[in-house]
């Protein structure tokens, strides 16, 4: 084992066992969680009295200073320009991530967080006798070892000068990394900063079935999203393996990006270059250059990248758009010999969507040679251009399946949860892997399926079932981590670690907290990670999981004004080709984005999320209470008709164009609308009365139509979502 993967590991112990003096009055003494691992995995043994020197060289160089808060989520702390300034108050309780979704809370709720600590401790120490004790590799060890920090330091501060917003986890992980860097090189600059962009992902997911593509289509689209979303993680792991670089190194991956800092070495950028023209050879066979990967790198002082980078992280992201323009030069000859497939076959694509569903874990079996017994694998993904093939294995088949593979050098990722097996497999390391891939099941037999479109579209709008298809993502994301970072810590170092951490916090929301907002509203997750996602169901359920979205990202980020989240809605019949459906709420994402952002575009309306409370909850309920309630007298019940006339007269009188009423045609209906509403027993008289009416929702349009009002405009406008709302809910199927 060579002395930099000494000096990782050495530095990554003692900073996350800093978790015991977090959870005491005293500062440290010793290093104790190196002695408690070095005690329970055998793997680590004979690397004792040198990870003890690392740690206690780690110990002299990084001074403990007791934090003044626990940690504070950076999501809150960002502001863009224009936007009123954050209330930055809330932290995160001290807890594992076996604790579920977590967010932060008004910083006086945090009461116990000493004891909080005590006991991450005690159970960090109980799990890693567990999980570490039957490992016999040291890489396995490392792996599991960086997991189980990953579950018990992510959320508690890390106790150095400066460090503010950064959990132990992310302090540790990237200090770590660069002191393999500077082990490693030498000499400065000793770090190479890498960076990738995975393009063409949205192109490929969602380009137009074809042929027998179209038997199975969200089987198929499953597929597609989570095989590119295991493409991002295969190429990373590729150069990990190839690099020799471990788990701490990479910095982010997600949505198809990728950053990892690597020892800035004589031969590393050669390297690099062969390594980038094989993986798009790889990619070019494998998909005939749907996707292709752009990299780029930057070399750097470990100083610079530790305290304020932003220059170097400027000339990364420069050279990277230069690539871009660039992309496929370094393959041409691969790309004039040609390809004979445009993408993996429907085969592969269908495989993963069937089996994933029921997967719990990936396994990813490094190596051109692959094992031949894969019994009770429910599919498996080769690809060998990374010399790589993923089994996917459910839960009740997993201790079989690495019995199976003997001691073959694997990785073990939980998709669904951040619980490590206890598992007799020497050489099996365990990581996570949060992936939005939620699926609504339902009884088949004696087991379960997925619901079909059919059965989703008929939850909660029997009557008249559609399908809701909903794309969602973060607005201004690249200046939320330039400017919003880089104005929120000006003053302080470790820039770095917030740009991993921000992304690390997002990836866990989209990646991971969105399966249980998921789960509670039926929705089917066809791709949901990094910063955005795309969801189907029942178009009421999507509807409320989509305001849903937005309130918990709210909360997510201690209610920070500058971190928002755009939404398109469309509404299909169940059997619309969901390529063209998927194009279509991309396209009213859009125009909720063109509006001003922080928008969601339904009914071809972008409107506020603050605007939805009135126009739904408010408007649209009484009015379908009105419309449905057969009990109520007949002067009180609105049929459809009169809604479809107030929604003509909305269209004629509102010049979409210009977005404000068109004099003319209100002149030419106001007439109509008065008449409309007289009819109906609402007079003058009642427009100004108080609102104890029994008929109170015809009285509140007729307020809203025919009342001079500054947002009479807007009202116009917006109309169309409560009406459309209340007709839809009410449509009734023809025989």
């Amino acid at each position: 084992m060579e002395q930099a993967y000494v000096q990782y590991l050495g530095t990554l112990l003692y900073i996350a066992g800093l978790l015991k003096a977090l959870g005491e009055e005293t500062n440290p003494r010793g290093i104790p969680l190196v002695d408690g691992v070095l005690t329970a995995c055998p793997a680590f043994q004979p690397l004792a009295p040198r990870l003890q020197a690392a740690a206690h060289q780690a110990a002299h160089q990084l001074p403990f200073q007791r934090p003044t808060t626990w940690l504070e989520s950076p999501l809150q702390f960002l502001r863009l320009p224009g936007r009123p300034c954050p209330n930055a108050t809330h932290v995160y309780r001290p807890c594992s991530m076996v604790d579920g979704v977590v967010y932060p809370v008004p910083s006086e709720q945090v009461t116990d967080g000493p004891a909080a600590c005590r006991k991450l401790w005690q159970e960090l120490q109980h799990e890693a006798q567990q999980v570490l004790q039957s490992l016999q590799d040291v890489e396995a060890a490392a792996e599991t070892l960086y997991t189980l920090l990953e579950k018990y330091t992510a959320y508690v501060p890390a106790p150095f000068e400066g460090a503010r917003a950064i959990s132990l986890f992310d302090f540790a992980r990237i200090t770590a990394a660069l002191q393999l860097c500077r082990t490693k090189a030498g000499q400065e600059p000793s770090v190479r900063l890498i960076k990738g962009d995975v393009s063409g992902i949205q192109s490929f997911i969602y380009r137009e079935l074809r042929g027998d593509e179209t038997e199975n289509p969200a089987q198929l689209l499953r597929g597609r999203s989570f095989f590119v979303t295991l493409l991002g993680r295969t190429i990373v792991r590729y150069l990990q393996r190839q690099l020799q670089l471990p788990d701490g190194c990479v910095l982010f991956c997600s949505g198809g990006h990728f950053l990892m800092i690597a020892p800035n070495t004589a031969h590393l950028l050669q390297q690099l270059e062969q390594e980038d023209r094989r993986i798009n050879e790889a990619l070019f066979r494998e998909l005939g250059g749907a996707i292709q990967l752009v990299m780029a790198s930057v070399a750097a002082s470990a100083a610079d990248v530790e305290g304020q980078p932003t220059a170097v992280l400027q000339q990364l992201e420069e050279k990277l758009q230069r690539a871009k323009l660039r992309k496929g030069w370094a393959i041409l000859d691969t790309l004039l010999e040609g390809s004979d497939s445009e993408d993996p076959s429907v085969g592969k694509l269908d495989r993963i969507g069937r089996a994933l569903p029921f997967t719990r874990y990936l396994i990813e079996v490094p190596g051109a040679e692959q094992p031949a017994e894969r019994e009770h694998v429910r599919a498996v993904l080769e690809l060998p251009g990374f010399k790589v093939t993923w089994w996917f294995v459910a839960d009740d088949c997993l201790d079989r399946v690495l019995t199976g593979l003997g001691d073959r050098r694997v990785t073990l990722f939980n998709l669904r949860s951040p619980r490590i097996p206890v598992v007799e497999a020497p050489r099996t390391g365990c990581r996570f892997m949060p992936a939005g891939t939620y699926i609504p099941m339902t009884i088949a037999g004696s087991g379960q399926r997925p619901c079909t479109f059919e059965e989703l579209a008929r939850m909660d709008s029997e009557n008249y079932p559609m399908l809701g298809f909903l794309r969602m993502d973060v607005d201004n994301l690249g200046a939320l981590f330039v400017v919003g970072l880089r104005d929120a810590f000006s003053e302080l170092p470790f820039t770095l670690h917030r740009t991993a951490a921000l992304s690390r916090e997002l990836d866990r929301f989209f990646g991971g907290h969105i399966n249980r907002l998921a789960e509670g509203y039926d929705i089917y997750l066809v791709y949901a990670g990094g910063d955005d996602l795309f969801a189907v169901g029942s178009w009421v359920r999507v509807l409320r999981f989509a305001r849903s979205v937005q309130a918990k990202l709210c909360a997510y980020s201690g209610n920070n004004p500058s971190v928002t989240v755009s939404a398109g809605l469309s509404i299909h019949k169940e059997h619309f080709p969901i390529t063209v459906a998927a194009e279509t709420a991309g396209e009213e994402e859009e125009h909720a984005k063109n509006a001003g952002k922080n928008r969601i575009a339904l009914f071809s309306t972008p409107v506020e999320w603050s605007q939805l409370p009135f126009l739904l909850d408010e408007l649209a309920e009484s009015l379908l209470r009105s419309v449905q309630d057969d009990q109520l007298p007949d002067n009180q019940r609105i049929p459809r008709t009169f809604l479809h006339t107030l929604l003509r007269y909305s269209y004629e009188v509102l010049d979409r164009q210009k977005g404000c009423i068109d004099l003319k045609a209100l002149a030419r209906l106001n007439h109509l609308l008065h008449y409309a509403f007289a009819r109906r027993g609402v007079h003058e008289a009642l427009l100004h009365t108080p609102s104890d009416h029994p008929n109170q929702p015809l009285v509140q349009l007729a307020r809203c139509f025919l009342l001079e009002r500054p947002d009479r405009s807007e009202w116009f406008r917006t109309f169309v979502i409560p009406a459309a709302y209340v007709l839809l809910k009410t449509r009734k199927q023809r025989d």
